[in-house]
């Protein structure tokens, strides 16, 4: 038995820097409402410590809510809107003399703005917010806030007076009413709404990346503007906040409902899943690679975007958002704001996930091309959905031309039985990808909920077990390299405990028990994926939440 390496190839999140409260109190304290599906603090934990920088006391806190691919969107804006008006509150009574900042991006913009205007409406899939009141900025803890601010926010409405950058004349997907607008106003200077013109959420635009890299190009300003508002000069050499932790483990909901939040899978109109890629070693010269797809279509907005990148390699699913993944990339993720159709089954990729497919091609023959002497070392497995499939195809085709093989296995699909992602016949795809081998595929696919078809069951066990299953079956095979092409959610919680985001990468190498990622990709090999680990099998069901126990019993 030889050792062996693997590389996963998905589109990349910016990685964040991170600070945290103490129990003490500060002269500044942030709270942060993150995006779809981040991770705490999500992308603002660059702004956060932008902010903090130079500021003599400084931290900041989470606010805590569920808001994972599979939490019903409406369900996760109330959670977090009650929770970040009850932290307020508290830090409030417990540090009165602090000044607070509260900052929120995508749908945790949606949650700042609900916290300081008011919240209610019906938004994603048809789901209802109620009404819920906002915070007195002449009470406390309202009048306690310095500055706050949204980046991307679902519920940007045109020409308003705090309304900054290019989309300042643009709505977004759900504007807010006068009632809200007026609240919303009364801030005064103290409220900021970011958007850019391009951006598909807070301004229907379309551009994903835009929506995605709002602290990549705004976070200096930003932050020198929150330090005006606090009576700090940026200039002021102080020590700098340390980290403690915060963060509260969000237990899984039984939902049907997911929204992504990333280029096309973050909660967009038109999202898609992820596939990515993964590269293993048998030896000190055997590598086998697994990517994610990239974007694939099945969302009811006529704007397109990209998709969400699964484990695997990275395919383009601009079209097949992914239940179990949308956590924010910038490159290739769904956005927030778009309504995601999970009833259509094995969507094809969009336009936009075909050119992120000829990004990765790019990228792997630049990275790879001159390692590979013997294409009888190289093998290509790949989940047999059809998004994953063209990924494949459109990135690895250069090695396919070569004569290296490519292999479905069942063991690679994505983590949920929703239709999006369930696989399609076989005897209906495999015309369309003659060159994948399809003949191995487990005879069960693509079944996902019979009692038969335990194995592949949308469950924490059944997860689990397929991923070592996967890595166990990429062991045994010959081949030095191997690309795996799967889904971001099963890559991350099933396989790898890392985010995988369409258009980047990771190279796994194994040991003697599992697999260690190779350092060069600890931010993904395009250097877009968080650096942060997930616990494999994090908040994954114990029963399949689309379905009654009863019926697998």
């Amino acid at each position: 038995m030889h050792s062996s390496t693997t590389t996963l190839l998905l589109f990349a999140a910016t990685t964040v820097n991170a600070i945290g409260i103490r129990d003490d109190c500060k002269d500044v304290h942030i709270f942060l409402a993150k995006g779809n599906n981040e991770p705490y603090p999500g992308r603002q934990g660059k702004l956060a410590g932008a902010i903090c920088s130079g500021l003599k006391s400084c931290d900041y806190e989470d606010i805590q809510f569920q808001n994972a691919l599979e939490d019903p969107f409406c369900d996760s804006v109330t959670e977090g809107v009650k929770n970040g008006i009850k932290q307020i509150t508290a830090y409030n009574k417990k540090c009165p003399d602090s000044k607070l900042v509260v900052s929120g991006y995508s749908q945790g913009g949606q949650v700042v703005g609900d916290i300081l205007g008011g919240g209610g409406g019906v938004f994603f899939q048809n789901c209802v917010e109620p009404d819920l009141q906002g915070l007195n900025p002449k009470t406390l803890p309202g009048s306690k806030i310095v500055a706050a601010m949204v980046f991307g926010d679902t519920r940007h409405t045109k020409d308003q007076p705090y309304n900054v950058l290019t989309g300042e004349g643009k709505d977004g997907l759900f504007p807010r009413p006068a009632g809200m607008l007026e609240n919303l106003a009364s801030y005064g200077d103290a409220f900021r709404n970011y958007c850019v013109e391009t951006d598909p959420i807070c301004a229907k635009g379309d551009e994903v990346e835009t929506h995605l890299n709002y602290f990549d190009v705004f976070t200096d300003d930003v932050a020198a503007w929150v330090k005006e508002r606090v009576g700090e000069d940026s200039t002021t050499t102080t020590t700098a906040a340390t980290k403690t932790s915060t963060k509260v483990k969000s237990t899984a909901k039984e939902t049907s409902t997911k929204e992504e939040e990333t280029e096309s899978t973050t909660e967009a109109a038109s999202t898609t899943k992820d596939s990515s890629t993964v590269s293993t070693t048998k030896d000190a010269s055997t590598t086998a690679a697994a990517s994610t797809t990239a974007d694939a279509s099945s969302t009811t907005d006529s704007t397109s975007a990209p998709g969400r990148a699964t484990a695997g390699e990275a395919s383009s699913d601009a079209a097949a958002p992914s239940s179990t993944d949308n956590a924010a990339s910038s490159k290739g993720a769904s956005l927030m704001g778009m309504i995601i159709e999970w009833s259509l089954a094995d969507p094809p990729l969009t336009e936009k996930g075909e050119e992120q497919c000829a990004q990765l091609r790019e990228n792997l023959i630049s990275t790879f091309s001159d390692k590979i002497d013997n294409v009888d070392d190289v093998a290509i497995v790949v989940s047999p959905m059809r998004r994953t499939m063209q990924t494949a195809m459109l990135a690895l085709g250069w090695l396919v031309e070569r004569g290296v093989k490519i292999d479905g296995n069942a063991d690679w699909q994505e983590n949920s039985s929703k239709p999006c992602d369930t696989g399609s016949p076989l005897p209906s795809v495999s015309p369309s990808f003659p060159k994948v081998n399809l003949s191995s595929v487990d005879p069960l696919w693509p079944d996902k909920t019979s009692p038969s078809a335990e194995r592949y069951w949308y469950t924490k066990k059944s997860i689990l077990a397929r991923g070592q299953r996967a890595l166990e079956d990429l062991k045994k095979r010959p081949e030095k390299l191997i690309f795996v092409v799967s889904h971001a959610g099963f890559l991350r919680l099933g396989v790898a405990g890392y985010w995988f985001f369409n258009s980047d990468y990771r190279v796994f190498d194994f040991e003697a028990q599992g697999i260690k990622q190779r350092e060069e990709t600890k931010a993904g090999g395009m250097g877009l994926s968080f650096t942060e680990t997930v616990e494999l099998g994090l908040d994954l069901p114990e029963e399949d939440p689309g379905y009654d126990a009863e019926v697998k019993a």
